[in-house]
């Protein structure tokens, strides 16, 4: 849900910072319900004895507006999370898939992978044509200026 339709739910304004402790308190919950890294390790654990991935997905890209008018990736910033950017590899979605990327990057975030998504090349199982037909894939592909 994009904050500004999360403002007009609650009915009062959306700080950055209510946007940055709701993303905390979401993964948190999640991180919780994962499986403890370590066979028979606690599963009351903490946190960072836990296995698996989480995805924090911004509405509009990464530089949408919060309801402060300052974009997402300033917003969540201070969280320190790593990135996988989805792109668009059709005409012009290149270039703003390069400019989300370099984005990220002046502002301090690591981007591991960029994924280009398109919906018209069909996942593997449906080129063999023995998987199900409904539709989306991509590929993924890393963008490295170094």
């Amino acid at each position: 849900m994009s904050p500004h339709a999360a403002m007009a739910i609650e009915g009062r304004p959306v700080s950055d910072a209510d946007v940055r402790d709701s993303v905390v308190a979401e993964v948190q919950g999640f991180m919780q319900r994962l499986p403890p890294a370590q066979p028979g390790a606690s599963p009351s654990g903490s946190i960072s004895s836990r296995e698996g991935l989480v995805l924090v997905e911004t509405a509009g890209g990464v530089a949408s507006p919060a309801p402060s008018g300052r974009v997402m990736c300033d917003v969540l910033r201070p969280l320190r999370l790593p990135c996988l950017l989805v792109g668009d590899p059709r005409l012009g979605g290149i270039s703003c898939t390069i400019s989300a990327y370099e984005s990220l990057l002046l502002r301090g975030y690591d981007v591991d992978v960029i994924l280009l998504a398109d919906p018209q090349i069909p996942l593997p199982d449906q080129r063999s044509g023995s998987g199900s037909s409904s539709g989306g894939a991509g590929a993924a592909a890393q963008y490295n200026n170094q």
